[in-house]
């Protein structure tokens, strides 16, 4: 028993020793992962959130998803493939390399390369820098002009500035320009700083011998010499005094490098080892190991340390590439024993007095870690022992610093006593006699809430006790009656508290009388309620979260709003304003303002994605505590406070197809314009939040569109678009803060653009005008031809009117002259011959005059026609006197006729009437003209004995005149009775 207790005090103890170990997660990169080489020189992040890392085989930037080589980025060939250095100043970013001195402002997003002089085979980095220029080493010390790009070597006048002796170079980039002097002149070795105005070294104090490089710690001082012992001076001008041995480093021949966390802690590194250090309130050192305890630096040596704006470490090595750990307040610790059954957490209680954790299991016993992760043992074995394999830890309470009451199922209560290390089970009293059979008869014990002055609400699955405990006694003060089915237990701070049953919670008060219900769904099982800070209840449920404030529900939260998971094991309410949640898949984290949430997985640092009923634990200084089937994780909610974080969406990188439209080198322009035949479209982003890059869950959607569409788990999009202007926008799931956007415009293929269109009317109207030019100049063409043609018509009958009348006139005249002495000389039968003689001469010149008449003109009117067919009635009537020629209706309107048409419709108007002078027998005569919708009418009748068509000497007359009717488009009609004449009609 002595060597028991003996053992359990050096456990108390042992967390004063500095080689005790602080566990963190930890992620690697290699060049087996995107790295482009496993050896980072340097690294640095810019504005907008990009972290720059230097390697062997160039420089890349890390977007919290997929490292991108600058050299393929648009812009980046501008830089050497090789190792660099950065220095950041504002928007501008240096880059040194071996050969040029790279200008990257970060706005403008252009890059200035200006030659450095030869410097052999040794690497730039910078020194020193003010407002107008940076210093530089490599080899020797150069001014570098911002304005002009110039290098010269340090001049003459500045020879102490070149007896720096430096380690390595992150001593060089600090804001205090410190360095380590070795006066030669002196003999002897210095603290020294750098004058930034007159660029001399000033010597600050001596050192020992065999010091080998320190780092900066605030106003303090860590040193390391050749043995590798590491001193402290709380200042530049306090002693040194020891603070580790040399024991503490696996490597004790390297310089030192270092970050800082906080005002009073840092993270170092010395060779393969990386130290947690704090200052302030005395000092500690101890070495930061994987969550196995394993080292972070598993081969190599450590290069440079980084801490990003999501407190994250990155460790840079020279052999095994990236190292990222997130730090204490910026992650979630991992708490887990090398024993995996020991790691099915029920319980979880923080020691008031060392900040060790106790965790509370389902399988027998209590497991205690330090604050650091680092597993001590187990509480007692005799406890485990008594409890048999299926003991399950519900609640731990402390008493004292060494005092505490354990509640165990199966109705078990244990005094423990750490100072002797000792466990007894605790009598129970009931009406103040010893009842523990009592336990016997109920069922299995749920949760437990302290009330203050060691009394104790103890929940059962159907009844509520209040117990106190006194003198290793625990009382049963009162018993509550409950609905069968009891899982959950919330105490206000009232002294009322909340009951879950199947659906619903119910508020009983510190007399056991119940003051209100809120309903869930039916036949919902509550597992878990809490109060956040601005008084909603929070109620979680077996399927689903439900809200409540002021006893009415104004949330629901299910897998159906996308929600991760349904069943809640346990609820914690923050000072930050959030609700925390787990379940089946991690931790939900819930902002009680706009209801949004997020979720966390085991990629994030937990223990697992199932955690278990009601562990969890609301420690004294902030933190939360969540127990799962794999250990158990702690966290400040600061830590993980989304509203703190870096939440605007950037957008990485866009291509379409192998070519590159945007990229970290490129300023977003408003528009971005795709050729047509594009039809995909690769588009990236990320809120560069590498502390849980993949918990952040994005949507995003197109144009105006109402509907978001989910991108989870991914953070790039793969687009289809047809022609068109689109906005795509970007952000983290339900946070439209975050958004960003940008607009796509595809143009259509060459047939659908405009230009296309406007082409193919101007060729349309091209065409058009062509054919209308052609068909115009074809009939322009005929038109010229048939003027010549009628031209030469014209001439030919003009040439056969002079014919006729030089010729057949002259001998018409002549015939009807000798006709006439034939009548005037002759005796009766003579003369009667000279008559017919005479008036087929006359006919053959009126016939010969209406020929020549015709001939002579293109177009003949209606109207001329009309007065040359009443000349012919003028010339009948003189010769037919006995016959009376009336002439009744001359309303005609004037219409062109062709000649040939114009002379068959007088020969037809002539033949009408000397058929009528010859054969009708008529003494009376009527001629009519008349113009009417168009047409023109001729009209001669007669009031002789009319005749038939079929006559003798008739019929051959009409159907001459029918012939030059049809000839020329006339419409002619008879109508001749016997005894009432004959009328005979032309329309025209």
């Amino acid at each position: 028993m002595k060597c028991f207790l003996l053992l359990f005090m050096l456990y108390l103890c042992a967390g004063a020793a500095t080689g005790q170990s602080v566990h963190w997660p930890a992620r690697y990169f290699n060049a087996g992962n995107g790295l482009p080489q496993n050896t980072v020189y340097d690294m640095v992040q810019d504005d907008e959130g990009w972290l720059w890392i230097s390697t062997d085989n160039g420089v890349c930037l890390y977007d919290g998803y997929q490292f991108r080589h600058a050299e393929q980025l648009k812009g980046g060939a501008a830089l050497e493939r090789g190792a660099a250095f950065f220095l950041k100043e504002g928007p501008v970013l240096w880059i040194f390399q071996k050969n040029n001195i790279a200008k990257y402002d970060l706005r403008q997003k252009n890059i200035s390369v200006y030659t450095a002089p030869s410097t052999g085979f040794t690497l730039m980095y910078p020194v020193f820098s003010d407002s107008s220029r940076i210093l530089y080493r490599s080899g020797h010390i150069y001014a570098f002009d911002k304005k002009t790009g110039l290098t010269k070597p340090a001049t003459e006048k500045e020879p102490a500035f070149r007896k720096i002796w430096t380690i390595d170079y992150p001593k060089l980039k600090t804001n205090d320009y410190y360095a380590l002097h070795h006066d030669d002149s002196l003999g002897g070795l210095y603290l020294a700083r750098l004058d930034t105005s007159s660029l001399r070294i000033n010597d600050i104090r001596t050192l020992p011998d065999g010091i080998r490089d320190f780092c900066k710690l605030g106003r303090a001082f860590l040193f390391i010499d050749t043995k590798g012992v590491i001193y402290l001076a709380e200042d530049q001008d306090a002693p040194l005094r020891r603070v580790a041995n040399s024991d503490i480093l696996a490597d004790r021949y390297h310089s030192l490098v270092s970050v800082q966390l906080d005002d009073h802690t840092y993270v170092i590194g010395i060779g393969t080892d990386v130290f947690h250090v704090q200052t302030g309130n005395g000092f500690s050192i101890r070495r930061v190991t994987q969550t196995d305890g394993s080292s972070l630096v598993q081969k190599g040596k450590l290069l440079c340390l980084l801490k990003d704006r999501t407190g994250n470490v990155w460790i840079g090595t020279n052999a095994e590439g990236l190292v990222q750990i997130p730090t204490p307040g910026n992650s979630f610790m991992l708490y887990r024993s090398a024993q995996p059954e020991k790691n099915f957490i029920r319980t979880i209680h923080t020691d008031a007095f060392t900040g060790d954790i106790w965790a509370g299991l389902y399988f027998d016993n209590v497991v205690v870690f330090d604050r650091y992760g680092m597993q001590k043992k187990e509480l007692t074995e005799r406890m485990g022992r008594m409890l048999g394999k299926h003991g399950v830890i519900n609640y731990i309470h402390q008493l004292s610093r060494y005092e505490l009451l354990v509640f165990a199922d199966l109705q078990k209560t244990f005094y423990v006593n750490l100072e002797k290390g000792t466990a007894r089970l605790c009598e129970v009293v009931r009406n103040g006699i010893s009842d523990t059979a009592y336990f016997r008869m109920i069922k299995s014990l749920s949760f437990v809430t302290p009330l203050g002055n060691n009394r104790f609400w103890q929940l059962f699955d159907m009844a509520l006790h209040r117990i106190s405990y006194r003198n290793n006694k625990i009382y049963i003060d009162f018993v509550v009656d409950l609905p069968l089915g009891a899982s959950a237990l919330y105490a206000e701070n009232n002294n009322s508290f909340w009951i879950g049953v199947t659906g619903k919670a119910i508020q009983v008060d510190s007399t056991g009388q119940t003051r209100d219900s809120l309903l869930t769904e039916r036949g919902l099982k509550v597992t878990a309620i809490t109060r956040d800070k601005a008084g909603q209840l929070w109620i979680g449920t077996n399927y689903g979260l439900f809200v409540f404030n002021k006893g009415k529900l104004v949330q629901t939260f299910t897998r159906k709003n996308n929600l991760p998971d349904n069943c809640f094991y346990a609820l914690a309410a923050d000072s930050t304003g959030h609700v925390w949640g787990s379940t089946n898949r991690g931790l939900i984290q819930f902002d009680i303002y706009t209801m949004r949430f997020a979720g966390f997985s085991e990629k994030d640092g937990l223990q697992g994605s199932e955690f278990n009923t009601g562990a969890m634990y609301n420690a004294a200084d902030g933190r939360i505590f969540f127990g799962g089937i794999s250990g158990l994780n702690a966290f400040y909610p600061s830590m993980s406070d989304t509203t703190q974080r870096q939440l605007k969406v950037y957008f990485t990188g866009m291509m379409a197809g192998d070519s590159v439209l945007f990229s970290p080198f490129d300023i977003l322009p408003g528009k971005i314009k795709l050729p047509a035949g594009t039809n995909s479209l690769s588009v990236s982003f990320s809120v560069f939040n590498f502390f849980t890059p993949g918990a952040n869950e994005y949507e995003y959607r197109l144009g105006n569109e109402k509907e978001w569409l989910s991108a989870t788990g991914r953070n790039d999009l793969q687009l289809v678009l047809t022609p068109g202007e689109y906005n795509l926008q970007v952000r983290i799931k339900g946070r439209p803060d975050s958004m960003t956007s940008v607009l796509i415009y595809l143009q259509p293929p060459f047939y659908r653009s405009w230009l296309f269109v406007i082409a193919c009317a101007v060729l349309v109207v091209f065409i058009a005008g062509l054919i209308i030019y052609l068909y115009t100049r074809a009939q322009y063409r005929k038109k010229i031809a048939a003027l010549a043609l009628r031209e030469k018509v014209q001439q030919e009958k003009e040439r056969i009117s002079r014919e006729l009348h030089d010729d057949l006139g002259v001998k018409a005249n002549l015939l009807s002259y000798n006709a006439s002495l034939l009548i005037d000389h002759a005796g009766t039968t003579d003369k009667s011959i000279g008559m017919r003689i005479k008036d087929a001469a006359d006919d053959m010149l009126l016939a010969l005059r209406d020929t020549m008449w015709t001939l002579k003109q293109e177009q003949i009117s209606t109207t001329e026609v009309w007065l040359r067919f009443k000349n012919f009635i003028s010339k009948m009537q003189r010769s037919y006197q006995q016959i009376s020629f009336t002439v009744e209706n001359e309303s005609i309107t004037e219409t062109l006729l062709a000649y040939n048409d114009a002379l068959n419709l007088i020969r037809i108007l002539q033949e009408t009437t000397n058929n009528a002078i010859r054969h009708s027998n008529t003494t009376v005569i009527h001629f009519s003209a008349s113009s009417e919708s168009g047409y023109t009418t001729f009209t001669v009748r007669d009031e002789g004995r009319g005749f038939a068509e079929t006559a003798t000497g008739l019929g051959d007359g009409l159907a001459n005149m029918r012939y030059r009717a049809g000839q020329s488009g006339f419409l002619l009609e008879v109508q001749s009775e016997k005894s009432t004449g004959t009328t005979i009609t032309v329309r025209v």
